[in-house]
């Protein structure tokens, strides 16, 4: 695709000069309107070359993707998949010319909305700042934890017995792989009995996730998966714990509470042990990054499996925000630089998944 300028263009009496997008020697004329609209509100003929330019590499790839996609049929994912995975991660765009960029389809769809072409208009979360010093690509990019680097962690776990080991262990896979935050690790398991019968009940009904419901931030209850992996280390756990007076899951070795913040420092004793090298890669880093990692690590399981991470993530982490689960969403595409969700969740692929 790419833009033409035309010169005394005929309009109301008086003439202007404006851009075309073309596709294929073809008019694309929804882009062309927008931008000859732009000429009439009198925007400065680099403003609107600007604009142009914009829409070609924008529908360049809407067009090029699978399943027939076309402008009105964007949603946020893609979109945030087309800012991030594209325009920021592989063609390595300034950060004022991603805000331009960001400017010219939120302009695009605003004016689409208000000339009748689409029915309702586009809830896109476009950022103020792309920069990757300021924005989720790097935010979350700095709290990411590979799984590499979780069993580095866990090689480092202190602890004076076998039983110790294995509890800190253990709670540092609650936040990796369930997400869940520190003071939820102690608070959301007062009796060892409830969660070995939910274990139990799993196990005879050969299911093979473990979904327990816990109190969340605000006293929100949410309900989390336990994977397999897990469930295992939790019953070789438990048979250590039933040793102990009846009492929390994680205790002291005398079976007594823990401090609702003992899974922090578990985390920040596991790094300190580590060698310098090491130690450098979790600068910056807390027992809440697990929980960041398992967000992330969601919404690539949700793309792999034709799942929609907008709908599962917020249910699994209890977001409130909308823009809490859409940065996890933008963070992904530019980790796994995913612009071929534009054309694997194409509105006629989503069809298909929905009626199949």
């Amino acid at each position: 695709m790419n833009c033409v300028e035309v010169k005394d263009l005929g309009y109301g009496g008086s003439k202007l000069t404006t851009f075309i997008v073309v596709n294929n020697e073809e008019v694309d004329i929804l882009s062309s309107l927008f931008i000859v609209e732009r000429a009439v509100q009198s925007k400065a003929i680099n403003s609107l070359k600007a604009s142009a330019e914009d829409l070609c590499t924008f529908l360049s790839v809407v067009y090029e993707s699978s399943g027939e996609l076309r402008p009105s049929d964007i949603t946020r994912e893609q979109m945030h998949a087309y800012i991030y995975g594209y325009l920021q991660k592989q063609r390595g765009l300034s950060d004022s010319t991603l805000r331009r960029h960001c400017a010219t389809l939120n302009a695009f769809y605003a004016w689409m909305y208000s000339a009748g072409f689409i029915d309702r208009p586009k809830q896109f979360y476009f950022p103020k700042f792309v920069s990757p010093s300021r924005d989720a690509t790097s935010d979350l990019g700095s709290k990411y934890i590979t799984l590499e680097e979780l069993l580095l962690l866990k090689a480092n776990v202190s602890g004076k017995s076998a039983f110790l080991r294995a509890r800190n262990e253990l709670m540092l896979d609650f936040g990796y792989f369930c997400g869940l935050r520190a003071h939820e690790v102690i608070i959301n398991y007062p009796i060892s009995t409830d969660i070995e019968t939910i274990l139990m009940k799993t196990q005879i009904n050969s299911e093979e996730s473990c979904r327990v419901e816990v109190i969340g931030k605000g006293g929100k209850v949410r309900t989390i998966i336990i994977p397999v992996d897990v469930q295992t280390k939790l019953f070789q756990f438990m048979k250590r714990r039933r040793c102990l007076p009846e009492g929390p899951l994680f205790c002291s070795e005398d079976g007594l509470a823990l401090n609702s913040q003992f899974a922090s420092s578990v985390f920040s004793d596991a790094v300190s042990n580590m060698v310098y090298e090491d130690r450098q890669k979790f600068k910056g880093k807390s027992f809440h990054c697990l929980r960041h990692s398992y967000a992330t690590n969601i919404v690539t399981y949700c793309h792999e499996n034709g799942r929609d991470p907008q709908a599962i993530l917020p249910e699994l982490m209890g977001h409130s925000d909308y823009s809490t689960t859409l940065k996890y969403v933008a963070w992904e595409a530019y980790l796994n630089n995913r612009i071929d969700i534009v054309g694997r969740l194409s509105l006629a692929n989503i069809r298909n998944r929905m009626h199949g």
